[in-house]
């Protein structure tokens, strides 16, 4: 007969011991899919153990010094074995590194376990296309110069080059550059071969107009893309450019107007011959300033000083910024209306304007020469009053003729003709005043008309549907049918923004929970892993977001129409 005092002690020592045993074979542990990975490429950073597993406050500040962190998400799954069950859960992280080197994962403290310390090596990209082993996603960073006067013309130009399918291909942020006017001058698809290679090439052209001198750096561009990876699979990509670093100097002349352009020329036109002005007309003068190299806006204005033998009257003056492959070209417009007083020659002094040669390294002048304007009598004009009686000789006094009354009455014709010409003229313009202000009555009418129709309920209704039916999703761990009703709420909620993706919506939402909400649902989408996925706190962080729009708006419609 078995002791039963020995059974029982045998059978506390027996779990006693699995229980040691299930706390020894359920650790946390850290772990790299990658240990080495290029600037451009991502690695995933994964943490297992029995309970929630996330990385520590101080051990993320630590990590987040030499890479961007995106939690991808959590994962958990349950064993049974030999009537004991054991429970693993697995949390991820994506990595994105910030600088080529190599990194330490540092020892972290979870769950009182502490992991083992992790290397991740970062290397540059193969982003030279004259290379034998060329990457099949790489950024190419092109500058025109590395040295540059303040205000010069810096051409700056990113290609993105890939031989794989890509898809939503989008700047993480807008590309600014500190100290320096960024403008836009081209941007263009096209293909080519690079080793053998057919590669789609994406092409973004910058002007940068550094405003100090000193050290530019031209900072990097981070893209973000999806790579599919057959079937239903895909990747996230992350791309990210290189610096380049520019040596600004300093404006080397006492000009106050420092111009620094590959060339620039000025020149000008007439509205009527010069030699033939009349007395008393006006005649314009179109002086066109054009520099390669600078913005209309930099160029000096063109000005002529009146004096007692004419007047001038400036127009405003027109600007525009063309693009070439030389970068900008910027053509300013002065126009200056010239009526002459008075009888003669009118002598107009020559108009220069300095600038400094880039390419001769060197200063320049674009000169207009003087001219001259030939002002003659006015046939029409009104005859020269007479003298004073005192400063007239006495002289007989005779009958006048008889011509002189044919004369008058011809002046009378003359000035009757002139009467109804003004008021044939006058009716002329109060009848086209009337005429505009119908249409413009008839305008502001269909206008009333048509924001009337924009702000019918139906789209409110049709808002709340979507809102509805997003909740609906929510509460279920479907992800692509979340993101679908989210983007189709969100284009009913900002009618006039292009949302084409989740990204597009954490660019216009301000809530950093909602941001947060909406990255975990990109996480879950590319990880295919949707298993105890729940997108409740996405729907509350929404709603939050909603509430407050529509209590602001609300508040703004009280402001507008007060209570009495």
């Amino acid at each position: 007969m078995v002791n039963p005092i020995l059974q029982l002690t045998t059978t506390f020592v027996f779990l006693l011991l699995s229980s040691l045993s299930l706390a020894a074979n359920t650790p946390v542990t850290a772990k790299l899919d990658r240990s080495i990975i290029n600037i451009n490429e991502t690695a995933n950073l994964i943490l297992q153990g029995e309970k929630d597993v996330k990385i520590p406050i101080d051990a993320l500040r630590q990590l987040q010094a030499n890479f961007d962190i995106q939690h991808k998400g959590n994962n958990s799954q349950t064993s049974c074995r030999n009537f004991s069950c054991t429970s693993t859960v697995t949390s991820s992280y994506q990595l994105s590194p910030k600088h080529i080197g190599l990194f330490s994962i540092p020892a972290m403290k979870i769950n009182g376990v502490k992991t083992q310390v992790l290397q991740l090596k970062v290397k540059p990209a193969n982003n030279n296309p004259k290379s034998a082993h060329v990457d099949p996603v790489f950024i190419e960073t092109i500058i025109d110069k590395t040295e540059a006067y303040v205000q010069e013309q810096i051409l700056l130009t990113f290609k993105i080059n890939n031989s794989i399918e890509l898809r939503d291909l989008s700047l993480e942020q807008e590309f600014l550059v500190d100290d320096a006017i960024i403008k836009l001058i081209n941007q263009t698809n096209y293909e080519r071969q690079i080793n053998g290679r057919l590669y789609n090439t994406a092409e973004l052209s910058y002007a940068v107009l550094a405003q100090k001198s000193g050290t530019l750096t031209i900072p990097s561009i981070n893209i973000q893309a999806v790579v599919s990876r057959g079937g239903f699979r895909t990747q996230r990509l992350r791309l990210r450019s290189d610096e380049k670093i520019i040596t600004v100097k300093a404006n080397p002349t006492n000009s106050s107007h420092w111009l620094p352009a590959k060339h620039l020329r000025i020149s000008e036109t007439w509205s009527d011959d010069i030699t033939q002005i009349q007395q008393g007309d006006s005649i314009t003068r179109t002086i066109t300033t054009t520099a390669a190299g600078l913005s209309a806006e930099q160029l000096p204005p063109i000005k002529i000083k009146a004096s007692r033998h004419f007047k001038a009257y400036p127009d405003q003056a027109k600007m525009e910024d063309k693009h070439n492959a030389q970068g900008i070209v910027g053509v300013r417009t002065d126009s200056i209306a010239i009526v002459a007083s008075k009888v003669g020659e009118i002598e107009l002094p020559a108009i220069e304007i300095e600038w400094w040669d880039v390419n001769q390294q060197k200063i320049s002048k674009a000169i207009l020469p003087a001219i001259t304007l030939t002002v003659i009598p006015n046939p029409d004009a009104a005859p020269t009053p007479a003298a004073p009686a005192s400063q007239i000789p006495a002289q007989p006094v005779l009958p006048a003729p008889v011509q002189s009354q044919g004369n008058s009455v011809i002046a009378e014709t003359k000035t009757s003709q002139t009467l109804y010409l003004w008021q044939a003229a006058f009716a002329i313009s109060l009848i086209c005043a009337i005429v505009f202000a119908a249409l413009y009555f008839r305008s502001l009418k269909q206008h009333q008309t048509v924001s009337t129709d924009n702000n019918k309920p139906s789209t409110s209704v049709d808002l709340t549907e979507a809102f509805k039916k997003l909740q609906q999703t929510c509460q279920g761990n479907d992800a692509a049918a979340v993101r679908q009703a989210l983007l189709q709420w969100a284009k009913l909620n900002w009618p006039r923004q292009a949302i084409n993706s989740s990204q597009d919506i954490v660019h216009l939402v301000k809530n950093s929970a909602l941001k947060g909400e909406i990255k975990k649902l990109d996480a879950v989408l590319f990880s295919n892993q949707t298993a105890g996925s729940d997108f409740n706190d996405l729907f509350n962080s929404l709603s939050t977001v909603s509430q407050k729009k529509t209590a602001s708006a609300q508040k703004n419609l009280a402001e507008l129409y007060p209570v009495n």
